[in-house]
Formats: C-alpha cells, sequence, structure tokens
C-alpha cells in the first residue's frame, strides 16, 4: 500500500518588494486571485494584504438596486431584518452592508 505523504508546509516570507509588485499587478488586473496566481503567490496570503489595505473590489460595480432604499429604511429606524426584507435581500447580506461591504 503506497503512502501519500506530503512535504510539510513552511511559511512564506514575502518581501515588501514582493507585496508592492502584487498591489502593482493588483490595480492592473483587479481581481486578488488573478493578481496571486499571476504571480505565484498564495492567494489568501493576498487576500490578507488586500483586505487590511482596504481593497473591496473594483468600484462602480453593480449597485444592488435596493440599497438606497435599505438605508433610506435603516435612517428612518427600522431594523436590519425589516428593511433587508423590504429590499428582498438576506439578513446576512444587509449586515455586511451595515458594515460598509458592497461586494
Amino acid at each position: 500500500m503506497s503512502s501519500l505523504a506530503e512535504a510539510p508546509r513552511t511559511s512564506r516570507k514575502y518581501t515588501q518588494e514582493q507585496k508592492d509588485e502584487f498591489f502593482s499587478v493588483l490595480d492592473r488586473l483587479g481581481n486578488v486571485a488573478r493578481a496571486a496566481e499571476s504571480l505565484g503567490f498564495n492567494r489568501y496570503t493576498c487576500r490578507k494584504w488586500a483586505r487590511r489595505a482596504g481593497f473591496r473590489g473594483r468600484p462602480g460595480g453593480p449597485v444592488h438596486p435596493g440599497l438606497g432604499e435599505y438605508f433610506r429604511l435603516r435612517k428612518a429606524g427600522s431594523t436590519r431584518r425589516e428593511a433587508a426584507s423590504a429590499v428582498g435581500v438576506n439578513p446576512r447580506t444587509a449586515q455586511d452592508w451595515d458594515h460598509g461591504i458592497r461586494t
């Protein structure tokens, strides 16, 4: 019976120059996974860098048609659940909207 033993994974250390290169490619491609893949970097590490830098996807992407109404209802005193139901989104999506996540 053969063993499928794998070599233990080691943490890779990235230099500041590599991070800068990643952000340059990210600006050009607009997609974290594609930028990471093009450089041979771990996409989860790159996602962490992008998140910490405030990257949330391309600006100007599609916006949910009920987003404005949702915030109007919230400002008027509706609960998250009530406002989410009124615009037809899942309460978890509404929670993301409340935390500034739009994509």
